[in-house]
């Protein structure tokens, strides 16, 4: 059969809940490929259909993970249509990449026993998918996952590559650019050297021959100075440093690069802003706020996840065994001053953005999920005054958003599978009773009430660590999309400005760290 008799078949079956598992994938994966190479949205739309009439009690944990990976590429096949059919299409509001997402990110949930080259294809197509989103920090993690299970993997190592040469321009510091774009001409000269698809060795190599033009040919040739820590640093700072690199938890673009001292500050801060006369500089001062709580709250996570003994100052206090292995002690509760601080960022950025951009809503109602829409709901459509900035940090911002769950109509769709799981420990934290139990405590037994807390919303240490850290990555990201979104913006006043019109430039020294105290 040739291809459309082949694409006849397969989409003529109304269900597949009569077929043997294997079988039922092996169709619907077919049926997928199928109609994405004949460009056919009724037979993709047909795939998604038949997707519930699998049982997923019968599946695999590898079964599992394609059935997944087969409905991200279905929706994503969706989204490659509409965007041919619709030239002008928005992607602030995009259902076919919000499922796409969803779907590769619970794929990979469940990647135990899929093969290596097919978690290599999730996660490639996933990162892509995220810096076409404007997310390009979220991206860099899913492609060096690639890497680190196949660093032969070309078109990852060849995405990346093109992805960082596009990162580099937001950044002021020159000596930042040069080196993410050398590390990314070295990326796509490796990636031409192994098995690409499509076009995508004319668009590395495009992309390669803009940066050998940019640089000169002995930044191009000279190997990069990764930095050494200053013999200043005592171990404990070191160790504390190496482990923010690590994680990739420092504002700094280098740190998008790998575990390299020369990456160990915070330097990703506002462009210059132009203000009217009289103006003051409350956003200067407000990212200064934003990320002292960040850098602050890494660390509280650091020494949190780091204790190996009691402290002093839960000695003598008098608690009781309540047999559920609860987790006790100053190390928890800065862990958990961590979360609070962290998730609280989310609010301070629409905070900032609804001053910045001059939104007008009620400083009393801001709220990051919300500050995109007219009166913030979502029935009543995006806002134009930002969406028609076209702003890739302002786009990524509102991607971000899409992994935040909020309880109300419009806003409980998420593309993050563990978002409404990381917003419950937020609100019993702040409002409820979250109870932290040691690693040890196997969980509430059938019949017994002596291991559990009914009032409680239970959860294991390393699992609370665990979704911390994922949130100290999700606003390191947000933090970066603002000064994105930021150097854009004032980009954009500086072209649009009354011709003739005077700016005076006022400079501001730093705040030393000798101060900061």
């Amino acid at each position: 059969m040739n291809e459309n008799e082949t694409y006849s078949v397969f989409v003529s079956r109304s269900d597949v809940a009569d077929l043997a598992p294997s079988k039922a994938l092996k169709h619907i994966g077919r049926l997928i490929d199928t109609s994405t190479h004949l460009v056919k949205r009724e037979g993709l739309a047909k795939a998604i259909e038949l997707i519930p009439s699998l049982d997923r009690k019968t599946l695999s944990p590898e079964q599992t993970f394609e059935l997944e990976y087969f409905t991200a590429n279905a929706w994503a096949g969706l989204r490659s249509i509409r965007s041919l059919e619709e030239k002008k299409h928005s992607h602030w509001e995009d259902d076919c990449a919000e499922k796409e997402v969803f779907h590769f990110r619970k794929a990979l949930v469940n990647r135990e026993g899929a093969s290596k080259q097919r978690v290599c294809q999730a996660l490639t197509n996933l990162a892509n998918l995220m810096n076409h989103l404007g997310r390009p920090i979220d991206a860099f993690g899913y492609w060096d996952e690639v890497l680190t299970l196949e660093p032969a993997f070309a078109m990852a190592r060849g995405n990346k590559g093109m992805g960082l040469s596009f990162y580099a321009r937001w950044f002021q510091n020159e000596r930042q650019q040069h080196i993410i774009w050398r590390y990314a001409y070295v990326e796509l000269g490796e990636a031409l050297k192994g098995n690409l698809e499509g076009d995508a060795c004319t668009a590395f190599n495009r992309i390669r021959e803009m940066i050998r033009k940019r640089l000169s040919p002995a930044c191009l040739t000279k190997a990069i100075d990764w930095g050494e820590f200053s013999d200043k640093c005592s171990h404990e700072e070191r160790n504390y440093r190496a482990w923010c690199l690590q994680h990739r938890l420092f504002l700094n673009p280098l740190n998008d690069l790998g575990v390299h001292p020369i990456a160990s500050s915070d330097s990703v801060t506002l462009p210059n802003i132009m203000v009217g006369i009289g103006e003051d500089m409350r956003h200067t001062a407000l990212m200064n706020q934003m990320k002292q709580e960040y850098v602050s709250a890494r660390y509280f996570l650091y020494e949190g996840m780091m204790a190996e003994k009691p402290h002093f100052s839960d000695r003598a206090v008098l608690l009781f065994n309540t047999l559920d292995y609860p987790s006790y002690s100053v190390s928890t509760e800065r862990i958990k001053a961590a979360f609070r601080i962290l998730y609280s960022l989310f609010d301070k950025v629409a905070f900032f953005l609804n001053d910045y951009l001059q939104l007008g809503v009620s400083h009393n109602n801001v709220s990051f999920r919300r500050i995109w829409y007219n009166a913030q709901e979502r029935k009543k459509g995006l806002r134009t005054d930002i969406i028609t900035r076209e702003n890739y940090g302002l786009h990524g911002l509102f991607w971000v958003g899409k992994d935040v769950f909020e309880d109300d109509p419009g806003f409980r769709e998420v593309i993050e599978p563990e978002a409404q799981a990381l917003a419950s420990v937020r609100n019993h934290l702040e409002h409820r009773y979250l109870k932290i139990h040691q690693d040890m405590w196997v969980g509430p037994q059938p019949g017994s009430s002596w291991d559990t807390d009914s009032l409680a919303y239970s959860i294991r240490r390393h699992e609370f660590e665990a979704k911390t850290l994922k949130l100290a990555k999700l606003v390191r990201s947000a933090l970066a999309c603002l000064c994105i979104a930021v150097t854009q913006e004032e980009a954009r006043k500086a072209k649009t400005k009354t011709p003739g019109q005077k700016v005076m430039p006022v400079f501001i020294d730093r705040w030393e760290d000798d101060w900061k105290i």
